[in-house]
């Protein structure tokens, strides 16, 4: 059989743990020590502070790029205002910073939500976010992002990668369906995949699979090694 396709364009150290950990920071996927120790160094480092506002600016333009204006009900606009804006704040100027950063966070999930409620009755939320990782000592994890516009799922690798000799096979699954093969994972950060047609109508019901695999993939289009991770 042809070789599966490698799903990472990028180079061999595209995007880099800075990137994978911004994505992490952004996305709300980090435990309180990790966020704890995260935060501290974003206020040592420019650098890192830059990726997390790319991945705040990409990932909210993803949400709310399709979703029309909504305008807020006067009492809830009202209490947003009271809760974000108190009066007479005290807080030094670096933590008001980081209370920005929060409320700014706080509104943007706040317009898209009440934008996804909108959106129920025209077509598939524009934006899906998801987690593939492993539940055994593999410590594989990625972190998937799916935009129904374009039926892209691009992902960014945090952890893991494949043992000596084997290849990682991204799959997908949908209901009792066979899995599809979506190609290779390979030694890159971040990657892009475009689902096929048939898969997108149900891309919020999929699970996605990470299988054990020979050099170029599986040679039956099925998974043939063990699975080491899975995620919707």
């Amino acid at each position: 059989m042809t070789d599966t396709p490698d799903i990472f364009t990028g180079g061999p150290d595209s995007g880099g743990e800075a990137t994978a950990l911004a994505a992490e920071y952004v996305l709300g996927l980090m435990d309180p020590v990790s966020r704890a120790e995260f935060e501290d160094a974003l206020a040592r480092s420019p650098d890192l502070r830059t990726e997390v506002a790319f991945w705040e600016a990409e990932l909210a333009g993803m949400a709310l790029a399709e979703l029309a204006p909504v305008t807020p009900p006067a009492k809830l606009k009202a209490r947003l205002m009271d809760g974000l804006f108190p009066p007479e704040p005290r807080q030094r100027l670096w933590a008001s910073v980081w209370l920005w950063r929060g409320a700014t966070a706080a509104a943007l999930v706040l317009a898209a939500g009440l934008g996804l409620q909108l959106q129920q009755a025209r077509g598939p939320a524009p934006l899906l976010v998801g987690e593939i990782a492993a539940e055994n000592e593999s410590a594989l994890r990625l972190l998937a992002v799916y935009d129904a516009a374009d039926g892209s799922l691009r992902l960014t690798r945090t952890d893991g990668v494949a043992a000596p000799g084997r290849a990682l096979e991204l799959w997908a699954i949908a209901g009792e369906a066979p899995p599809v093969s979506l190609g290779l994972l390979g030694a890159d950060a971040q990657g892009r995949v475009v689902l096929p047609e048939a898969l997108r109508g149900e891309a919020g019901a999929i699970t996605f699979a990470i299988s054990d695999e020979p050099p170029g993939g599986s040679p039956t289009g099925a998974p043939t090694g063990a699975v080491l991770a899975l995620g919707r």
